[in-house]
């Protein structure tokens, strides 16, 4: 049995590890394209990494963890990629359907795009309706958070050329 948690605890780290390394170059690539503020964009001489993004997102981490349990965390940042999933399935519906729009090497039939949108906005409805609070409050929360910095943000963003 300890082997068993042992290959856990080692699974749950290096997913962790994965995802905050990957995060904090998304906010990296995020600040340099001016989607987010442009000093997150700053990398080290040294080290050559995203320094300040790295550091911005463990100060939005920290509190997470103190939040609530690990399975609410899972839980919300499931429902937060189901979110994403479905925005993404329903841009391609509408870029599929945009007159002019150059085709791609790699083409779906419009249904497909559209029956991901569907399914995963039913997966929210099921988990949202259903259950705990907390999940789907901290998920909105955050997405809150996620669209307000977008509006600040894209009023003084200077676009980078």
């Amino acid at each position: 049995m300890a082997v068993f948690a042992g290959i856990t605890l080692f699974a749950v780290a290096n997913t962790a590890l994965d995802n905050y390394v990957t995060s904090s170059r998304m906010i990296y690539g995020m600040a340099r394209q001016g989607l987010l503020p442009i000093a997150l964009g700053k990398i080290g001489a040294r080290t050559r990494t995203p320094y300040l993004a790295t550091l911005a997102l463990l100060a939005v981490l920290v509190p997470l963890a103190f939040f609530g349990s690990i399975a609410e965390l899972a839980s919300a940042s499931v429902l937060m990629l189901l979110v994403v999933f479905a925005i993404v399935n329903g841009a391609l519906c509408v870029l599929q359907g945009r007159a002019g729009e150059a085709k791609g090497k790699f083409e779906v039939p419009r249904w497909v795009p559209a029956l991901g949108t569907v399914i995963c906005l039913v997966l929210i409805t099921v988990r949202v309706t259903g259950g705990s609070w907390q999940a789907p409050s901290l998920a909105a929360s955050m997405l809150a958070g996620m669209i307000a910095l977008y509006f600040v943000q894209r009023k003084t963003a200077v676009r980078p050329v």
